[in-house]
Order: C-alpha cells, then structure tokens, then sequence
C-alpha cells in the first residue's frame, strides 16, 4: 500500500498498528465493584454453611404446618374450669358406665386429666358437649382437625391419643352430623394400636418389627403391660368386632392368645366394678369373632369358606353360646340390659346367615328343615332384643353410646328381610304377627319423642331452681329428624312388600316394571346390608335416595 494515495483526504494511506480502533472498556463505578465483592462474599458463606450441614448429616428443615393447640382449644371452648368439672362428672357417672374399656378414676382431677390426658379430655369434653350443641358442633370441627394433623402430619404415637380416639368413636354419633368418617376413625384406631404394640406381648427388639428397631436398645424388663393398656386394647378389639358385624364389612381385628391373656388377667385382677362388664363384653366379642370366620361368607376372604353343612356349624357355635350365657353375671349397675341385648345380638348374627339368598340350598346338607329353623331362630332372637331395646327408660336414649344404635339398625335390616323373606313353610303373616317391622320403627319414633319431653320437663324444673350444680340438655339436632326418617324407612320396606306381591299375581314374565313410590324409585328403595341408623339420619343420604 505504500506509495498510494487518498483522493478524498489527498494523503499517503499508512497502515495502522492492530487495535487502533478498539474501543476502551468502560470503567467500573465503586458501587459496581463493592456489589461484585459483596456477591462473592454471599457465596463463600453459602458453600461454608452447606459443608456445615453436610458434615453433620444434617436435614434440610422444611416447613411444617404448626399443631393445634389443646390448651388453646380447652380455653376456646370451656367456659370456666367449674363448667369443665362438671361436665367430667356427667361423662363418669352418666357415659362411662357404657363403655368400660377408657376409665377416668375418680381421684384423677380435672388439672391432672389436663396435664397428663389432653387429647382424651377434649373428647371428653365433645361428648359432653350436650348443653350447648354450637358450640359442641364448633369443637367437633376442631377436633377432627386435629385427629389429622396428630396422625397423619405429626405421626403422634400414645395412649392419650389411642383413648381419645376411642371415646370419639364409642360416640361417633355425636359427629355424624358433620360427616360420615367411620371407616377412617375405625382404622385410625388400629393404626395406632398397632404402633403402639398393645395388640401383643412385649418381644426383644431382635425379635420385633419393623425391623429398624432391631438397633435399638431393649426397654426395662419392669416395663410390662399395665391393665390400663389391656383394658384400652380390648376397646379396640370390642369396637371393631362389633362394627365389622353391624356396619362395615372390614377385617376387624383377630382374637388371639393374647386377647385372651388380657381377657383372664382382667377378669381375676378385678380392679374395677366395670371390670365385670368389660369382660363379658369381650367375651361376646369373642363369639362375633368366631362367627364371621367360620359362617360369614365374605366375597374378599377365600378362608371364609365352608366344608361342613351350615346347620353342623350352627349348632356347635349356639351351644357354646347358650353355656357361656348361664356362666354370665348379670346384676350389674346400669348394664344388666345392655349385656342381654349383645346377647342376643350375637344370637341373631349366628341365624342370619339364613337370610343369605346366595348361599346354595346344598350348604344347609340333606336336612331341608335347616333354614328354616335358623330362620325361627333368628326371629325369636330379634325379638328378645327388641323387647329389651323397649324397655330402657327414654331418659338414657341421647346418651347411649353409638355401638348400641349400630347394633339396633343391623336388627332393623334383619327384621326387614325376615318379614319380607320367601322359603318353603315360611309365613311371613306369622313374622308380623310375632314382630311387625312397622311397629317396632313406630316404637323407636315413640321413644324418641318421650326423650325430647323428658329433657324438657328436666331443663324447665332446673330453670326453677336455678341449680349451679348441674348443666342444661338439649336435644341432639340428628334426633329432631328422627320421626320424619322412621316413616321414610317404612315407606322403603313396604315399597318392597309391595313388589312381592304384584310378582306373585304377575302371570306373565314380560310385566317387570317395578313400583314406584313418590319421589321414591324403587330401583333405589333398597335398605342397604351395611344399613346405619344414624348414618341413614344423615340428610346427604337421603337426597340421594330421593
């Protein structure tokens, strides 16, 4: 290029040295800089505190939603401790005796029931509930709230829990209101009772699951199973048998030798009156037990079948049965009845089996009299229970526990199906005239209405004195729909009578249309095999039936 002109500058063109035209990087301001050194030194903090976790095999700490208070909820919804007291005086005297399996002793005070029992207390407290039904429906709500932050978020494990749960579900019908949760509550009871070991002995933790308690240290050998625990996990084994025999079709939990062991070392201890109670309880227990597994046809337990004829099986457990019946001790305080009406409750599920359409003509054996003696059988049952049923005073009928009504509606369906039953020699006019299913409803309806006038009568004479030392009644709202409910179940049982009979004077096959009552179709006009009183109150069902 040298030698070469520009014509535009009319110079000599020169090449340049590299990067003549660069541009010059911008200088930093100070902020820059500082910002750049405060960065790096977030960093280098950040590492260091990693290792740190990471040198001591440290978790991550995630956020966890806080627990439920129970000194909150006690303050929230106890008005005074002089409220409080009362009300732990009406659930000894007045709801315990029915259910002897969680004992509050009456040296054990309010402050200490507090302390040691929180959980338990606030359900007791719920039951009691029955001056001011807001307010026990408000607490409810919580307490539902805070059976699944206990189990389900903290994975809480103690008897307190295990206790309360149990006292929640022996009432279950104090919360129906606000939705049906049996299953869930029944298997929250054994999942705790499971964690808690009280379905078994003790075993050296290389002998135990789950496994990682292999490495863990053994406890005392003075550390054993206090009768408080065995009483507590007959509970679970009595609640659980009876609401697999009545109301839910689950796998309840299993009598075992152990079940046994707490059975006889209760009864000999004796430790308390209602100790007599508990162990006849259980012993019924025992032959529910024993019957859904050896009679009861259940479409998921292939062991469930049967080789021998039904009747061979029938006799031998009825025996077994009617001796344990003259061994039982029946002058119990408050609980005479309430024993015979399990009872028989147990006689009945023995029979029911007769009630199975599905079960085939050749299970009964050559006898062909077989079902049709169970059946009677059956009857004469439901009716010795019935006759008792009628006999508690109306005044104890919103305090009785919800294992009594379970077994009440499971008697209800029976009694349904025997009236309503087709077997060779058996008159369903006999049925009615020995126990007709409208009348026995009709009698609930009555009693429930001499209840409301009882507590009424009570609440105005106490008005009248203005006693300090007792707490107002009120009617549970699920009862105030009681009569309406009854003539609703009614109408469904004779919707089915009255297909029966418009089969039976069908001659040609081709008429198969059903009848229909109003607003009531009878495709859906079917009282359930798994039929629950209260749950049959509860106005969601209903609006479905309609």
């Amino acid at each position: 290029m040298r030698g070469v002109r520009c014509l535009r500058l009319k110079k000599a063109c020169r090449a340049q040295p590299p990067g003549a035209h660069r541009r010059k990087p911008r200088q930093e301001s100070d902020v820059t800089r500082l910002e750049q050194k405060l960065d790096g030194v977030t960093a280098i903090l950040t590492a260091s505190q990693l290792g740190a976790l990471k040198a001591t095999d440290s978790p991550l700490q995630l956020p966890t939603v806080p627990l439920l208070s129970l000194t909150t909820c006690f303050d929230q919804f106890i008005k005074s401790m002089d409220e409080a007291r009362l009300m732990l005086d009406v659930f000894r005297n007045e709801f315990m005796p029915y259910f002897p399996f969680v004992v509050i002793q009456p040296h054990t005070s309010l402050e200490e029931l507090r302390e040691r029992k929180p959980f338990l207390l606030m359900v007791v407290m719920l039951v009691t509930c029955r001056h001011d039904i807001t307010r026990q429906t408000a607490l409810g709500k919580t307490l539902k709230e805070l059976i699944g932050q206990k189990v389900m978020t903290h994975g809480e494990q103690s008897l307190d829990l295990l206790q309360g749960l149990l006292i929640y579900l022996a009432w279950y019908n104090v919360n129906i209101h606000l939705g049906g949760q049996l299953t869930v509550i029944v298997h929250l009871v054994m999942s705790v009772m499971i964690d808690l070991g009280l379905n078994k002995h003790y075993v050296p933790r290389k002998y135990a699951k789950p496994q990682r308690d292999y490495f863990r240290l053994d406890r005392q050998e003075g550390a054993r199973e206090t009768l408080e625990d065995r009483r507590t996990y007959l509970g679970c084994f009595y609640l659980t048998s009876l609401i697999s025999m009545t109301a839910r079709d689950f796998e309840a939990i299993r009598y075992t030798k152990y079940t046994e062991e707490c059975y006889t070392i209760i009864s000999e201890a004796a430790e308390l009156p209602s100790d007599i109670y508990l162990v006849q309880l259980t012993r019924l227990s025992y032959f529910v037990d024993k019957i859904s597994r050896t009679i009861i046809q259940r479409d998921w337990d292939p062991s469930s079948s049967i080789s021998a004829p039904i009747g061979a099986y029938v006799k031998s457990l009825e025996a077994e049965l009617r001796k344990y019946k003259a061994s039982m001790t029946l002058d119990i305080a408050q609980s005479e009845v309430l024993l015979l009406m399990h009872y028989h409750a147990v006689e009945t599920f023995l029979c029911e089996i007769a009630l199975d359409e599905n079960v085939p003509a050749s299970r009964y054996g050559s006898f062909s009299t077989t079902r049709l003696d169970l059946l009677f059988a059956c009857l004469t049952s439901a009716k010795n229970f019935f006759e008792l049923f009628h006999s508690l005073p109306s005044s104890i009928y919103f305090d009785l526990p919800y294992c009594i009504f379970t077994i009440v509606s499971h008697l209800f369906v029976d009694l349904s199906k025997l009236a309503l039953c087709q077997h060779e020699g058996w008159d369903q006019n006999y049925v009615a005239s020995c126990l007709n299913f409208g009348d026995v409803m009709d009698r609930l309806s009555k009693k429930t209405k001499e209840a409301s006038e009882f507590l009424q009568t009570n609440q105005s004479a106490a008005e009248a004195t203005s006693s300090q030392n007792t707490l107002p009644r009120c009617v549970p709202p699920i009862w105030l729909t009681v009569p309406a409910k009854i003539q609703d179940i009614k109408a469904v049982h004779e919707a089915r009578r009255a297909e029966q009979s418009r089969k039976a004077q069908s001659e040609s096959q081709d008429c198969d249309v059903g009848v229909e009552l109003p607003g009531l179709p009878f495709e859906s006009a079917l009282l359930p095999d798994t039929f629950s009183f209260f749950e049959c109150l509860d106005e969601p069902l209903w609006q479905n039936w309609a």
